[in-house]
């Protein structure tokens, strides 16, 4: 299993703990739309996999 999570987005050099400011909505914690599209980006989608018993709502479930 693969989890996804962490540091996606590069810090700010100055400060570390800080978005850099290519990415930065303004607050310094949230990303703006720049930043949303390069950590969907970062991404694989070959990685995803459902969760085990998870069907989407709506799904007809398994007939088998």
């Amino acid at each position: 299993m693969r989890v996804i999570g962490g540091t996606v987005l590069p810090a700010d050099p100055a400060d570390p703990r800080a978005l850099a400011p290519a990415y930065d909505s303004g607050d310094g914690l949230h990303p703006d739309d720049a930043g949303t599209a390069a950590m969907a980006d970062a991404v694989d989608l070959g990685d995803l996999r459902p969760l085990p018993g998870f069907r989407p709502a709506g799904a007809a479930a398994d007939a088998s």
